[in-house]
Formats: structure tokens, C-alpha cells, sequence
């Protein structure tokens, strides 16, 4: 049996939180699943496995041309029933047996994680915000993390408020982030290759008491043999 495990974490346009009327999860092209757009079938969840947890999903493309992405949509039902939230983790699992296929979803539940999306002209979209306020004090983040193996005080607060796009409606907060040792804030540009902008998403763990960079979609595979 070979089995292809796909892990995502999830944002806000992924959960509806944007105003989707369908929540989907998106498929970068590099995780290289062996599935195909314009397909659907029946998965069962990793949790029960029972009858009654069966899900239909359909994989399809999304935009048009050279930014044709893949996506599994139809999971309205199974995030709302799990209460999905940013930055949990979404799992596919294809487990494929000779000639026999069968597909599983599951869900990591991650309520003590504030993940940050970084723009990179405008600071760090807070993700999750009703877990950042819970944690800030006259809105300002600031706690001692574990950071690339070492303790450091990280500071997050306010930048400013402003269209993420041209098409946007409305604004959005965005913040600056400061590990103490560097002496500046994260803004607009990062000081070098290796700083913290270089990755798209950073999360705090506030149970493991971490800050660390994100990737977003990782992709699995085990031989099981015969």
C-alpha cells in the first residue's frame, strides 16, 4: 500500500472567513498529489471512519491560465462541523492498495496558534485576531519565544490600516514584528536573505511558547509494501 499524505494550513479565504460561499483548500503545484481537476468522490474522515462521516469533495482548477490552481472544494460541511479555524491543519490522505483507492480528510485542531500573513509593502496580517487581543495588552503582543533554537522577546504592534489590493473592500490591520536582537522591526523590507520576511507565514505557539516560520502545504509519502 502506498500512501500519499497531504498537510495544509489554513487560512481565512480557505475557512470562509472572506465571504466564500464555498470553503476550499488550495493544492500549490508543488505537493504534486496524484490527483486530477474536474473529479469528485467520497471521503471518509480519519477520525471515525465511520458511515456517517463520509464527505463528497471535488477536486477542480481554479483562474484561468498561467494561474490555474488546483483545489479541493465542497468542505463547507466538514469545516463547519469541526469548527475550522486559520491555522489549523487540513490532512488528505490518499491510500492507494493495487487497483483500490481510498481517500480520508481530518482536521488538526490548533486553538493556541496565531498565525501571521506577511504583505511585504505593508507588515503581518494577523490571521486569527480574536486569539492575538486575548494575548495583548493596549494591543500590543509582546512575550518571551523560543526563535531558531533561543529564547528572545518578540514584540508585535500596530503599523497600519490599508487595502490589502485596489479591489479590496475595507482595510486591514497590519502590524510590525520585532525580535529583540535585531534592533528593528520587520517592516517592508527584510534585512537579508535569511530574516524572518523571507517566509510568506509565521506562527506564535502560545502553549509551546514559539515563533517560527511556516510551510503552508507539505506533502507526505509511505510504502507500506504489499
Amino acid at each position: 500500500m502506498i500512501i500519499t499524505k497531504f498537510i495544509k494550513t489554513l487560512n481565512k479565504t480557505e475557512i470562509g472567513a472572506r465571504g466564500m460561499k464555498d470553503k476550499s483548500v488550495a493544492i500549490p503545484s508543488s505537493s504534486k498529489l496524484p490527483i486530477f481537476p474536474n473529479n469528485e468522490f467520497e471521503v471518509i474522515t480519519l477520525e471515525s471512519g465511520k458511515v456517517d462521516d463520509r464527505y463528497k469533495i471535488r477536486v477542480d482548477l481554479h483562474g484561468a491560465g498561467a494561474n490555474n490552481q488546483l483545489r479541493i472544494y465542497q468542505l463547507r460541511e466538514f469545516f463547519e462541523k469541526n469548527d475550522a479555524a486559520a491555522g489549523d491543519r487540513f490532512i488528505f490522505q490518499i491510500h492507494k492498495n493495487g487497483e483500490n483507492t481510498q481517500c480520508f480528510i481530518g482536521l488538526q485542531k490548533r486553538p493556541y496558534v496565531i498565525l501571521f500573513l506577511y504583505n511585504k509593502n505593508k507588515g503581518f496580517d494577523v490571521l486569527n485576531p480574536e486569539l492575538f487581543d486575548d494575548n495583548c495588552e493596549n494591543g500590543v503582543l509582546s512575550m518571551r519565544l523560543m526563535y531558531e533554537g533561543e529564547e528572545k522577546n518578540v514584540v508585535v504592534k500596530y503599523s497600519l490600516s490599508d487595502s490589502k489590493r485596489s479591489d479590496s473592500k475595507g482595510k486591514t490591520t497590519f502590524y510590525e514584528l520585532k525580535v529583540d536582537d535585531d534592533g528593528e522591526f520587520f517592516t517592508k523590507e527584510p534585512k537579508d536573505k535569511n530574516s524572518l520576511n523571507d517566509k510568506y507565514y509565521v506562527e506564535i505557539d502560545l502553549g509551546g511558547k514559539i515563533l517560527r516560520k511556516v510551510i503552508t502545504a507539505e506533502t507526505h509519502v509511505y510504502n507500506l509494501g504489499v
